[in-house]
């Protein structure tokens, strides 16, 4: 046994020796630098091309409270997201009871304007028609008052002096007829001896009588000088300051009358408008208490928030707000009812891509949900403006079959893309194709020779994973070089 073991060893060190004789001949005989080579042959050759997409509903109606006035909106009663709901059903409903408060103030403020615009357009009519009166009596009284400036002037203050002088000259002449009545009867009575008794009364009332006139003198000079003095300058003053008071009333009368004439039309102007706005938002409240309870446009699931490019990015914040109590605001998509129907997929197609979203391209459409399944669809026309910075917005309808289990909405998936394939195509790897330096557009190849290579120009087609496709210039079975030389 254990010779044999011996023989087996001596065996195989002389089988590696002569190996390695063997092969170090064959190196003697390699050239110094190998070519490495390609066959050229036809095949199937495709380009697929792969993006992120999101399952997301052809038929989606958004609910949103498109109020005019009101804006507190406080949730009464809502149904819970994910409800199958029929067209015209109560989907919320809104706490009403400020808004029928409002609504009470707005009417009474309402009516009240309709008495404020009757009571100013009394007033405008009643001002119209007395305007000319007062105009008329402004006029008159300033021509009256010239008038009796220009009297006093010419006759009234003479007579009034006049008059004066006249009256204090009658009580001096009183005075002297009853000083010359006294003298004559003291003269008279100093005659007789004895005086009577009658005679001593007539003597007492003529000496009483003169006593009153000289008092009446004395009071008739005073009022004489205050006449002169201050009486009668005061009333020209008052004359000729009458005739300027009534002469300035007139000038402003004649200026004030239009002014407030047209400041009643512009008052009434504004309570009529004032009136208008007050109808307009009473009208548009109405209107807003009669959403107040929303109805489904359609005939579908709730989703509560807003459906954007397949995702729900308002959906948790909105779930908040959506509970009895709870407040939302006018104008906000606050559910999506999603109807049962088809569905597409949306891509976001970067800018590197975009040549290959061409309409009606075909693709295979992967859920990541279901990684057995796969979807045929095809492409539509991409948007024609970004949805954000190098991103264009694409779809693809895609059919699914009756076994095959349907995707959720919002689901995400891989959609590959084929636009291009051919089954008899001649590609050869792309490293072996070279361009010239001068004009990148012209290509060429190295045919492999028994003496040097040959460079061969060739028409390219498409570049895919290392292959290229070559439409002209070569044969199936040409052997090219992988490097160039």
């Amino acid at each position: 046994m254990t010779s044999v073991l011996r023989f087996g060893s001596v065996l195989l060190i002389a089988i590696s020796a002569l190996s390695s004789v063997r092969a170090d001949e064959a190196n003697s005989e390699k050239p110094a630098t190998e070519r490495r080579t390609h066959t050229v042959e036809r095949g199937p050759f495709k380009v697929e091309v792969e993006v992120d997409g999101v399952f997301e509903a052809e038929e989606t109606s958004e609910v949103r409270l498109q109020l005019e006035a009101w804006s507190t909106l406080t949730v009464e009663e809502v149904v819970d997201e994910g409800t199958l709901v029929d067209e015209g059903q109560p989907i919320l409903r809104l706490e009403t009871r400020k808004l029928e408060d409002e609504l009470r103030d707005l009417q009474l403020q309402q009516e009240l304007g309709y008495l404020s615009i009757q009571q100013a357009e009394a007033e405008l009519l009643a001002l119209e028609e007395s305007a000319p009166l007062d105009l008329e009596s402004a006029q008159r009284a300033q021509t009256t008052a010239a008038e009796d400036l220009d009297y006093f002037l010419k006759v009234g203050e003479q007579q009034k002096i006049r008059q004066t002088e006249e009256s204090l000259k009658g009580v001096e002449y009183s005075l002297e007829y009853a000083q010359e009545e006294l003298n004559q009867l003291e003269q008279m009575y100093k005659a007789d001896d004895l005086t009577e008794e009658t005679e001593e009364i007539i003597l007492k009332r003529a000496r009483r009588a003169v006593e009153r006139s000289q008092f009446s003198l004395e009071s008739a000079r005073l009022r004489h000088d205050r006449t002169l003095q201050v009486l009668l300058p005061r009333e020209k003053q008052q004359v000729q300051e009458s005739a300027i008071r009534t002469r300035l009333n007139l000038a402003k009368t004649e200026s004030a009358l239009p002014t407030t004439l047209q400041m009643k039309r512009i008052q009434l102007q504004k309570l009529q408008h004032t009136q208008q706005q007050l109808e307009e938002k009473l009208a548009l409240l109405e209107a807003d208490r009669e959403l107040m309870v929303i109805e489904s446009p359609v005939a579908g699931v709730v989703h509560y928030g807003e459906a954007t490019r397949g995702k729900w990015p308002t959906t948790a914040a909105i779930r908040k707000k959506l509970r009895p109590g709870g407040s939302v605001s006018a104008n906000t998509v606050l559910m999506t009812i999603v109807s049962d129907g088809p569905s597409f997929v949306r891509v976001d197609v970067p800018e590197d891509k975009y040549r290959y979203f061409q309409e009606g391209t075909p693709a295979k459409i992967k859920p990541t949900a279901f990684p057995d399944a796969a979807y045929p669809g095809e492409c539509e026309a991409l948007g024609p403006v970004t949805v954000k910075d190098g991103t264009f917005d694409g779809r693809v309808v895609y059919d699914a079959a009756e076994h095959q289990p349907l995707p959720v909405l919002g689901m995400t998936c891989k959609v590959v893309l084929t636009p291009y394939a051919d089954e008899d195509a001649m590609t050869v790897p792309s490293g072996a194709v070279f361009a010239e330096e001068t004009d990148s557009a012209q290509h060429y190849v190295y045919l492999d020779g028994t003496d040097e290579p040959r460079m061969q120009s060739v028409e390219i087609g498409k570049k895919h994973e290392g292959r290229t496709e070559i439409l002209s210039g070569l044969n199936e079975g040409d052997v090219i070089l992988l490097d160039q030389p």
